[in-house]
């Protein structure tokens, strides 16, 4: 028997890299040497489909616009004309400034920027003339006695309101008493006059807000005849940015169901849809690593953001954009749409309101109420409303700010006034300001003369209330009538009030403007939330169409965090050991 054995042995090659060049176009390029395979990387990105579709190249859209020109408030018949330089916010959302505990503090600036256009000398013989009659009285520098900036103002202007009255009969006066000539006074004298009218945006007619609801109720409507009006109401605009979606086609309005308004046509070039992480036409594109859609995560349930990624990166090239300018504060319907495209075709398409009918369940940018799109009428595109409103706001700091809160333990609710505004302008936190005076009103807490319970004790102890809530804690119970409840909740007072003594008037109740301590005041029970609904009133300020600033003094409603109970206990009785 023979065996042959086998040597093996493995050899190892290196290579080696030989540079001839300093340039990276080789590594970049993508070298294809076969032909077939490039036509079967157009069919795979469905270029060689042929569905005889061109791209669009020119639209035409018609369009009818109904200019908004009149606005009212929730509960006032009237209607005023609005001001077209002026945002909507800025004629819907103000308070009056004319009341309220700093309102002596804002007369005094105004006077005191009158004399400021004087020189030293001419201003005090100015104000000597003018103090008799446009000066603070006796008991209006006794309410500033305490604060120091309203005090000095006092003593050195004058009052802005009376000011604005005697002024036009003293410009002889004025010319007389200064080394100013008298057109130059009355050249003043207007130029001050117009400052102190436009200060503030004032309410117009009632305003818009509705204690009872805690929000703006608002309404507009064309300048037409009744045959041919369309009004809209904004029911719960919350305050800030008023938009289209804030608004409902009242029902009932004819002009939804005629062809109305001028017509305009618009010549537009349409553009293709672009947004970061949006998947490259071709191959030889290189896309953004910004964005990744296919790094989403959705559950079974979660259509939207299937959707979404869906139409991000499958459908994305095949949409179109084409920003048509309208003016503001109108009322517009497309009347038709003629698309041209890249073959000479032309196409006239329809709104999806017109192709899915009366009936459709899918509405979107459509206002609740308008019956435009029903079938059988012909006016069967919906109206879109662009309300002339702000883009931006800038708001000073709250001056009060009241949290309303249910209190399932005393079965009631709280308006709890945390923050009003204090005469020399500045917030006041009542919270702190009786947590620094609570330990001088023991008798108010009732713990002054209640003795420490005995476990011994032999007779049973009738026991009062052990605790009492902050006094700036107003309650809200509910309103009957006829033994039945209304749904409403109505201010109320607490007794024990009464135990602070003369302080009352300063420490108990609603003092800010918000809760208006003048007057009944009501909010319907479904409006505070489960987790408690604020309310803050500050000044808001922008600047129109026309360039002028706008201030005013708005209220705002958010949600709020909850409040626990307010630690108000029932009577009790203590059993005795017999």
């Amino acid at each position: 028997m023979a065996i042959d054995l086998v040597a093996k042995r493995t050899a190892w090659t290196r290579i080696w890299t030989s540079l001839r060049g300093d340039g990276i176009e080789e590594g970049l390029a993508m070298r294809v040497a076969d032909p077939a395979w490039m036509l079967a990387r157009q069919w795979q990105f469905g270029a060689l489909t042929g569905d005889d579709a061109g791209s669009p190249a020119r639209v035409e859209i018609t369009r009818r616009q109904v200019p908004v020109t009149h606005f009212a408030g929730h509960d006032t018949p009237a209607w005023s004309r609005l001001e077209t330089a002026v945002p909507l916010e800025a004629q819907a959302e103000p308070m009056a400034t004319s009341a309220g505990p700093a309102v002596l503090l804002r007369e005094a600036r105004a006077g005191l920027q009158f004399l400021r256009r004087f020189d030293g000398a001419d201003r005090v013989a100015l104000r000597t003339l003018l103090v008799e009659k446009a000066g603070f009285s006796d008991a209006e520098k006794r309410h500033a006695k305490d604060v120091p900036e309203l005090r000095a103002l006092m003593l050195a202007g004058l009052h802005g309101k009376r000011l604005s009255k005697v002024l036009e009969d003293l410009a002889t006066d004025i010319a007389r008493v200064t080394a100013k000539a008298q057109t130059d006074v009355e050249t003043e004298i207007k130029a001050w006059q117009t400052y102190y009218a436009g200060r503030f945006a004032e309410p117009k007619r009632g305003g818009a807000w509705d204690d009872s609801a805690m929000r703006y109720r608002l309404k507009t409507r064309n300048n037409a005849a009744r045959a041919n009006r369309i009004a809209l109401t904004a029911d719960r605009h919350d305050g800030g940015r008023l938009d289209w979606f804030s608004f409902d086609v009242i029902p009932g309005s004819p002009g939804t169901k005629k062809l109305i308004g001028a017509r305009r046509t618009h010549t537009l070039y349409p553009t293709p849809v672009r947004y970061s992480g949006m998947p490259a036409d071709t191959l030889w594109d290189f896309e953004e690593g910004q964005v990744y859609f296919g790094g989403l995560g959705a559950g079974r349930t979660d259509l939207a953001q299937m959707l979404v990624t869906e139409f991000a990166t499958a459908f994305s090239n095949d949409w179109f954009l084409m920003p048509m300018r309208v003016p503001a504060g109108t009322l517009n319907r497309i009347v038709s749409m003629k698309v041209h495209d890249t073959w000479g075709d032309t196409v006239t398409l329809a709104s999806a309101a017109a192709n899915d009918g009366a009936g459709r369940s899918f509405r979107f940018f459509e206002l609740d109420g308008d019956v435009s799109a029903n079938a059988e009428t012909g006016a069967r595109t919906p109206w879109l409303y662009l309300p002339r409103v702000v883009e931006a706001t800038k708001q000073g700091r709250v001056l009060e700010r009241v949290v309303f809160s249910r209190d399932e333990q005393a079965n009631l609710a709280w308006a709890v006034e945390a923050v009003i505004e204090g005469p020399d302008g500045r917030p006041v936190d009542r919270t702190q300001h009786w947590a620094r005076l609570r330990d001088q009103y023991r008798s108010y807490l009732g713990d002054s003369t209640m003795p420490e319970p005995d476990p011994e004790a032999e007779a049973w102890v009738y026991r009062l209330l052990s605790a009492s809530v902050p006094p700036h804690w107003v309650p809200f119970v509910p309103e009957i009538e006829s033994a039945l409840a209304t749904g409403r909740l109505l201010r109320a007072r607490l007794q024990e009030w009464d135990l602070l003594g003369p302080a009352k008037t300063d420490l108990a109740g609603a003092k800010g403007q918000i809760l208006a301590p003048d007057r009944p005041f009501t909010v319907q029970d479904e409006e505070i939330a489960p987790g408690g609904t604020e309310v803050t009133r500050a000044f808001q300020s922008t600047r129109g169409a026309d360039g002028k600033l706008r201030v005013w003094l708005a209220r705002r409603r958010r949600p709020a965090g909850r409040l626990e109970s307010a630690g108000r206990l029932t009577d009790v009785v203590e059993r005795g050991r017999k």
